[in-house]
């Protein structure tokens, strides 16, 4: 068995409830070959890059499996004979499966940052004059290329 992603755009005038029933039907497909459904991703309407039988919006789906390489043609020939799906394309997962996987079994939740504190600053004004020599070597370059300018336009 050998991982794959599919990725449909279906008709953007389907209705919610017929674009999951779509979306369920597809599913059944690859599980129905004793293919293996991973991962299912809505990625919702998205406009497309050129009209596509005279829509220039889809939904975006995307499927990741492991199937049989000689799977993947009978999926194909079904995907075409489906007129609610107006583009599809099937592609070999380069990705990382175990990544898929435990991004669908987990939350990733990221405890709050504390803000740091500066304490180890020093308050002296040997830091305000290390600013203000960079302003001045700032307004001198700007100066010079400002004269430059003015210099190769004329």
């Amino acid at each position: 068995m050998h991982p794959y992603e599919l990725i449909l755009i279906i008709n953007p005038e389907l209705d919610e409830s017929e674009t999951n029933e779509l979306i369920k039907r597809v599913k059944g497909i690859i599980e129905s070959s004793e293919g293996q459904v991973l991962k299912v991703d809505e990625w919702g309407m998205k406009r497309l890059a050129y009209p596509i039988k005279r829509h220039t919006d889809g939904n975006y789906v995307l499927y990741v499996f492991e199937s049989s390489s000689g799977f993947i043609h009978s999926l194909n020939n079904s995907l075409q004979l489906i007129e609610s799906i107006i583009r599809h394309m099937i592609v070999r997962f380069e990705g990382d499966l175990d990544e898929i996987l435990s991004s669908e079994e987990e939350v990733v939740t990221t405890p709050p940052q504390e803000e740091e504190s500066e304490e180890g600053t020093p308050d002296d004004g040997s830091e305000d004059g290390e600013e203000s020599t960079s302003e001045t070597d700032d307004s001198e370059n700007g100066d010079e290329n400002h004269s430059d300018v003015n210099e190769t336009s004329d």
